[in-house]
This record gives C-alpha cells, sequence and structure tokens, in this order.
C-alpha cells in the first residue's frame, strides 16, 4: 500500500515497518515484503543476503501454510 502509493502517498519508511511488524508475527506475506524491502533497499539499506534469506523463509512459511 504505501509502497505503491494505493490511496495513501507514497511511504517508503512505512513500507519497510509495517512489513516488519507483520515479519515479526512470521505472517509468510510480511516476511516475504520485508525480505524484497531489504533485497531492494526499500525503506532501508541494501542488503541482498538478508533480503534473500527472508524471501527464502517466506517461502518455507508458505508451503507450511498450504499444507
Amino acid at each position: 500500500m504505501y509502497k505503491d502509493g494505493e490511496g495513501v502517498e507514497k511511504d517508503y519508511n512505512k513500507t519497510f515497518e509495517f512489513s516488519k511488524r507483520s515479519a515479526e508475527g512470521k505472517y509468510y506475506r510480511g516476511v516475504l515484503q520485508l525480505g524484497i524491502c531489504y533485497y531492494e533497499g526499500i525503506g532501508t539499506s541494501v542488503n541482498k543476503q538478508k533480503g534473500y534469506e527472508l524471501i527464502q523463509e517466506a517461502k518455507i512459511l508458505e508451503k507450511r501454510r498450504t499444507k
């Protein structure tokens, strides 16, 4: 929402913060979005390694959710 400015002004810092909160609850979409934030440097410094790890974690969480 904040990343794309859907109904609100674009705010990459809020994108990062809301993704981080969602990821803390191990919600797979939050973990995925946080990984993308780190990988692309959205609201934070680029950290491709951490981004990749979070994206992989999100894949695992999604598989568990669909079983």
